[in-house]
């Protein structure tokens, strides 16, 4: 068992809405059409497809996933969707909207303390999609060497459950101070950092401009990356790769 955190007042609000089925809350949480929910998708496949040379995912853990969105298309491409959120509301919205499709398993956990939950420890995964999380995109913590802290041990429990070169994608708004971000001492030894800092709106164009050429879809991506944030926050990604052993 890893240790158990406090959930934050923002997020007991929050879940007390889902059970109370507000629609606003709900609309809230829904506001992914059919485009944003290709955008979403489209790098960590793609990005599986050129780290694993195309290896079908088997197992894939989707790390606060909400009313669940995402999860129908994610299971669409990969055998088994691992869903978690830590608000049993949403939890309980999400397993409504995918109840009976095989593959999917919905349950509510703290995605600070993975390894607290059965369905997570007893499984290792190919990849690991760390989207939007708000201990990582919000002031949640007393002060931002508590955050790293936590946050750090959090990605130490996720790469225990990673299969040799599974990814782990980190997709997330970086506004506040306490975000997260992957400085040498945050990344867990096991595991290599792929991808930094680029910002998906910008990259998936230009991967599609240069095809299988990462390197100079990053390029490109970097040049252009103050002239995108200048128009409003900025959104980025990074890849953490496991290590084979």
């Amino acid at each position: 068992m890893t240790k158990q955190y406090p959930i934050h007042e923002k997020v007991i609000a929050l879940d007390e809405q889902y059970k109370n089925r507000d629609q606003q809350a709900i609309k809230n949480s829904t506001l992914l059409d059919a485009s944003r929910i290709c955008q979403d998708l489209y790098l960590p496949l793609f990005l599986t497809e050129y780290f694993s040379n195309n290896k079908r995912i088997r197992n894939f853990l989707e790390v606060g996933s909400s009313v669940g969105n995402l999860t129908l298309p994610i299971r669409s491409f990969v055998d088994r969707v691992f869903s978690f959120d830590i608000c049993q509301g949403a939890i309980d919205i999400s397993k409504e909207t995918n109840q009976g499709i095989p593959g999917i398993e919905v349950f509510q956990a703290d995605g600070l303390s993975p390894l607290n939950s059965n369905a997570i420890a007893s499984h290792l995964f190919d990849f690991i999609y760390i989207r939007e999380f708000h201990p990582f995109t919000r002031n949640f913590f007393a002060s931002l060497d508590e955050a790293k802290a936590i946050q750090k041990e959090a990605l130490l429990a996720y790469s225990s459950r990673l299969e040799e070169n599974g990814l782990m994608v980190i997709y997330q708004v970086n506004t506040v101070d306490q975000a997260f971000r992957p400085s040498p001492e945050m990344i867990p030894t096991d595991c290599k950092l792929e991808l930094a800092y680029y910002d998906p709106r910008l990259l998936s164009p230009f991967i599609q401009l240069f095809r299988r050429n990462l390197k100079l879809a990053c390029f490109f991506t970097k040049l252009f990356q103050p002239l995108l944030r200048l128009r409003g926050y900025p959104t980025y990604l990074f890849v953490l790769r496991k290590k084979a052993s």
